[in-house]
């Protein structure tokens, strides 16, 4: 939403089946090339979840849907090997202050499988409730929150943001058994 992009995000049953997807001759001769043509950067992130957190209105849960009319927020926060479990201690905590936020819907992290990174997935009402809770001064968050933030800058080497809307979403069928 914020500039151009797209975020192909994927579950899968066990990371032995990504792995073969992605030894597979057909990723790697045929999707993988395609991606490069088609996009500026490709950057293919494996992760393991981590933490999650609704507000307590979704009493479904979190879903990924184009019926849905989500303001998606993807961050990515690159940070050193030795640092990610910090990292992911610090900003995957239950959180009851950010679910009285005007807009808030939803967070998820996601661990990054080489150690490098920690992807943030946000749902917001829409981008006025987003950019409201993002610029809010930091004074006016509760101390807690404004320690772990403090910490997690020193914690964090790189980060890429946008936003997004979900235009596609489909599922596998349920395994038979």
């Amino acid at each position: 939403m914020d500039e151009p992009g797209t975020v192909n995000y994927i579950q899968w049953r066990s990371a032995a089946d990504l792995q073969a997807r992605y030894d597979g001759r057909k990723f790697q001769q045929k999707t993988v090339p395609l991606f490069h043509k088609l996009a500026r950067t490709v950057r293919l992130l494996k992760t393991e979840l981590a933490f999650t957190q609704h507000h307590p209105a979704l009493e479904q849960g979190i879903e990924i849907s184009p019926e849905r009319d989500d303001y998606t927020v993807v961050i990515v926060f690159d940070t050193r090997p030795e640092d990610q479990k910090e990292l992911l201690e610090t900003l995957a905590q239950p959180d009851e202050w950010i679910t009285t936020v005007p807009g808030y819907r939803s967070h998820t992290y996601f661990r990054g499988v080489d150690g490098t990174y920690v992807v943030n997935y946000a749902q917001w009402d829409s981008k006025e409730a987003y950019d409201a809770f993002h610029t809010l001064p930091e004074e006016q968050r509760p101390a807690g929150i404004r320690r772990g933030r403090e910490r997690a800058r020193t914690l964090v080497t790189g980060r890429q943001a946008n936003t997004y809307r979900v235009t596609h979403s489909r599922s596998a069928l349920p395994a038979k058994g």
